[in-house]
């Protein structure tokens, strides 16, 4: 009992060392009134309360500063709770797995016609595969040039490898011959979605909901930019930028890192110089149309975000996503709790009733 007690203690101890973190952080708004540290921290507190999480988005969201509103926004760990149970519904089943495996949803966007990255092969348990699963060897792939490996059930930009030739693949044998690897070749960025930033694909987050028996709908939508620190990487998690989208494909004023002290709120991007409202997204409302496309074609999901890169050829689904989050969302687009909210309310009791017929 004692244990259970000093365990729970240093958990608070270590949370509420965040909140102080928060507290001393700057302001993403310096122009704004910035609540009392007192009025801040009370508001830390009861966010903390009521979600069991400490409120990373308090200052990139602006709700440290005076007129905005804590509850206007949804925690990210409420809302992907929420999502899960919508995405996984009762009288269906779960079909997330769709999404979740990248070589798996290559082969059924492919199948219906939906441009998305070619995937030519891959490695399981030390073995090497080509695109229709067959076994190769190593030297199948000996004419394949400038690729990416990256783990078939990887999320949020992590364990994706930038490959040269097959040489540079042989020396990443050790690193990958454990688990599942597709071998992905890489996307050649619209002309104008360089201009953006050269470095990076910079795709665009797009959130479609399908409730079922209904067409899908786009839910929130922002831009995605890499920056040289990230090494071209676009995952806000890693250090690159978000935006919001307006509804006519032009940019929002203000872009976002995810910490204050990557760069915090900025207009401009830092290596490009291109200054983001002055920017519109090339293919925009093709980018639309081909999320609202496939959202159809995987329609026992509610809720999918889709990254899309903009080409030459058009725009292409890197990949589909049930695991989005709410961060990226409410920082560059909007607040959302009271249409989530309402989103949830209505469709968990509607697959409840079903359940019950």
């Amino acid at each position: 009992m004692f244990t259970g007690i000093r365990g729970k203690y240093k958990k608070w101890l270590k949370k509420n060392r965040e909140i102080e973190q928060i507290l001393d952080s700057d302001s993403y708004y310096p122009e704004k009134a910035r609540k009392s540290r007192e009025k801040r921290k009370e508001e830390l507190k009861k966010w903390y309360r009521q979600y069991h999480t400490v409120n990373h988005l308090y200052n990139t969201c602006g709700m440290d500063t005076e007129g905005v509103d804590c509850n206007e926004y949804i925690a990210p760990n409420a809302l992907s709770a929420q999502r899960n149970s919508l995405n996984r519904w009762r009288t269906m089943g779960d079909l997330t797995g769709a999404l979740e495996d990248k070589y798996y949803f290559f082969r059924i966007m492919t199948e219906y016609g939906i441009k998305t990255p070619e995937i030519f092969g891959m490695i399981r348990s030390g073995k090497y595969f080509d695109a229709d699963l067959n076994p190769v060897t190593a030297d199948h792939f000996s004419a394949q040039k400038d690729f990416f490996v990256k783990d078939n059930y990887g999320s949020e930009g992590l364990y994706i490898m930038h490959v040269k030739d097959s040489d540079e693949l042989g020396k990443l044998y050790p690193k990958i011959c454990k688990g599942m690897y597709i071998f992905q070749k890489r996307i050649i960025p619209h002309r104008d979605a360089a201009i953006l930033y050269p470095g990076s694909i910079n795709t665009i987050r797009i959130i479609t909901i399908k409730p079922l028996n209904e067409e899908p709908r786009v839910f929130a939508k922002v831009q995605r930019i890499g920056v040289d620190k990230t090494n071209g990487v676009d995952n806000w998690s890693s250090g690159g930028i978000v935006i919001g989208i307006n509804d006519d494909g032009y940019l929002k004023r203000y872009g976002f890192y995810k910490d204050c002290y990557m760069g915090g709120r900025v207009e401009k991007h830092p290596d490009s110089g291109m200054v983001f409202k002055d920017y519109r997204v090339p293919l925009f409302h093709e980018a639309l149309d081909l999320a609202l496309e496939a959202h159809n074609r995987l329609w026992g999901i509610f809720a999918i975000g889709w990254d899309i890169a903009m080409t030459d050829e058009g725009p292409v689904i890197v990949e589909g996503n049930s695991n989005w989050g709410a961060s990226t969302i409410q920082v560059g687009d909007r607040p959302i709790k009271k249409e989530w909210t309402e989103l949830y309310r209505k469709y968990y009791a509607e697959d409840i009733k079903r359940l019950n017929q």
